[in-house]
């Protein structure tokens, strides 16, 4: 029985992946700032209608509201943002981070900025960008954290290193039955 030969491959004649992959050579980049953005939008975005509503004297169930857009808003802000911010630094420089000097702050900061103006106004847009840079400063913290926790061992780790001998403690002690 002889099979047929595998058909050729066809050419991908679609846009969208060409375009794609010209905007977005590697999604790390996005990936890696658009967390970092989002943790900084929503910072902004919910601790702004926070204290932007108990200033207003709004209800319980208005600045509930409120705090629930904010996440919603931030997060799509920051996200987009980060992603966008970090997609142009890996085509200007490969090895572009953000987690770097003052980028995380400015970054954050214009984060804060867009997402307090569309969820109270301009005049809350100091408080947004304050906490739009705290926020995308913490991640970084975070990154560093868990990678000093998470570091390997100095020397390799043997299978010995778990495996003891329990005949040599039984002996030594009367308890065990050990004569």
């Amino acid at each position: 029985m002889v099979r047929p030969p595998p058909a050729a491959e066809r050419p991908d004649k679609r846009l969208m992946p060409k375009v794609a992959k010209m905007i977005l050579p590697d999604p790390s980049a996005a990936a890696e700032e658009c967390v970092s953005g989002a943790i900084s939008g929503i910072l902004a975005g919910v601790l702004s209608a926070i204290v932007a509503g108990i200033v207003k004297g709004q209800s319980f169930g208005d600045i509930f509201g409120v705090v629930l857009l904010g996440f919603v808003i931030g997060f799509g802000i920051g996200a987009v943002i980060g992603a966008l911010v970090g997609t142009a630094g890996r085509h200007v420089r490969p090895d572009f981070s953000i987690q770097n000097g003052y980028s995380p702050l400015v970054c954050g900061a214009l984060i804060g900025t867009i997402v307090a103006v569309l969820m109270a106004n301009i005049y809350w847009s100091p408080l947004g960008a304050a906490l739009g840079a705290v926020g995308a400063h913490l991640w970084p913290l975070f990154c560093r954290r868990v990678d000093s926790v998470t570091a390997l061992p100095s020397r390799p780790i043997s299978e010995k290193d778990f495996v003891r001998d329990d005949t040599d403690e039984k002996a030594h002690h009367p308890s065990m039955g050990a004569s």
